[in-house]
């Protein structure tokens, strides 16, 4: 899978679980993604 850009569900549903009060660690576990697309979605999400 390409973990260069996200698709917006997808960036939805981290977020989503960013509010529910998941970790990163737990938000990739739950994804299909690498911990380093789901850190960059969240670095970005914080700016």
């Amino acid at each position: 899978m390409n973990d260069k850009h996200l698709p917006k569900t997808e960036r939805y549903q981290i977020y989503s679980l960013l509010k529910a009060g998941l970790s990163q660690n737990q938000i990739t576990c739950q994804s299909n993604h690498r911990v380093s697309a789901i850190c960059r979605e969240l670095t970005h999400y914080q700016r």
